[in-house]
């Protein structure tokens, strides 16, 4: 995992070449507590990916939520990810905040898949 750059752009590198391993890097972030939906956006760009065959295997951004004191609650549920090589392109997920959630974690990576895949513009923002 190591932060690359292009022109004037910079954005997230993460590369695995072993299908049995997860190769992510994650964040917490406080959620604002009158927010009822997030959504979830990163532009992603993913060069010889080979998924997994199960259907989490990809290229994600992996989101759940967590409690004051640190469980998750809620479960799993649709997330930004890619299952092919493409260019640059937009993935955004939609996500109810789960009763009690008080911060949201995101693990950005390869879950399980090999190759390559490129993250920016990672956004959680409020959904109407």
């Amino acid at each position: 995992i190591r932060i690359e750059k292009e022109g004037n752009t910079k954005f997230l590198r993460v590369e695995n070449n072993d299908p049995n391993k997860d190769v992510t890097c994650e964040n917490f972030f406080k959620l604002d507590p009158s927010w009822k939906k997030v959504k979830i956006s990163a532009k992603i760009r993913t060069k010889d990916l080979k998924c997994g065959p199960e259907i989490y295997q990809d290229a994600r951004v992996m989101v759940t939520f967590t409690d004051a004191k640190g469980n998750q609650v809620g479960g799993y549920d649709e997330v930004p990810c890619v299952k092919a090589n493409q260019d640059w392109k937009e993935a955004i997920a939609v996500r109810d905040v789960p009763e009690g959630a008080v911060a949201i974690r995101l693990q950005v990576g390869l879950i399980h898949s090999t190759g390559t895949a490129d993250f920016d513009d990672i956004k959680v923002e409020e959904a109407k």
